[in-house]
């Protein structure tokens, strides 16, 4: 996703972005261990596109039935514009 480097985490309904390079994460020290940068950047440009997600990489999202395509096209929309600006923090931060 624009080159950033995650991890996406699903559950019966609910799901969770990581930042890392790092591989799966399967609990609290690799949730930890991912890139906050990246995640307020990520979360930053969807608040600002009006996508609301919860404002922790460590709480949920949750899946609905309600929205329509042209809602899932505006939230595809801007996740590709916040994963850059995730991408951006993460070369930012190893540079």
């Amino acid at each position: 996703a624009a080159g950033a480097a995650f991890e996406a985490v699903e559950a019966t309904g609910m799901f969770g972005l990581f930042f890392t390079d790092r591989g799966p994460v399967r609990g609290y020290e690799d949730a930890r261990a991912c890139d906050a940068g990246a995640w307020r950047a990520f979360f930053r440009g969807m608040l600002e596109a009006g996508v609301y997600l919860a404002p922790s990489p460590y709480e949920a999202g949750f899946l609905s039935g309600v929205h329509e395509a042209a809602d899932i096209e505006r939230t595809l929309a801007a996740a590709e514009a916040a994963f850059a600006a995730a991408a951006a923090a993460q070369r930012a931060c190893r540079a």
